[in-house]
């Protein structure tokens, strides 16, 4: 007993793949009137959540200003480590060609 070929497979396969889109493209007009609702739906979380994502915004903007501002005077000046001057770091090759 022989399995079926490639070819027959991938035939099966596009058989399939075609229906699938034909059954997606008939039902498209049934999920738009969904996809709407959950839209209309989604508003009062948008409502709640904007004025608390401003507000964390003006929260991290303040921060960052007093924190920049802060780096900026004298006792509270942020110390960085030096950065090397242009050095070349050596890095050792697994193997070496002769």
């Amino acid at each position: 007993m022989k399995g079926p070929s490639r070819g027959e497979i991938f035939d099966e396969l596009s058989n399939w793949n075609v229906g699938a889109g034909m059954l997606t493209m008939a039902l498209l007009p049934f999920a738009l009137p969904g996809i709407a609702l959950a839209l209309v739906l989604a508003l009062p979380l948008v409502a709640f959540a904007l004025p608390l994502l401003l507000l964390g915004g003006i929260i991290t903007g303040a921060f960052r200003l007093v924190r920049g501002f802060l780096g900026l005077v004298g006792p509270f000046r942020v110390r960085r480590g030096r950065r090397t001057g242009g050095e070349a770091v050596s890095v050792r090759t697994a193997a070496r060609h002769t």
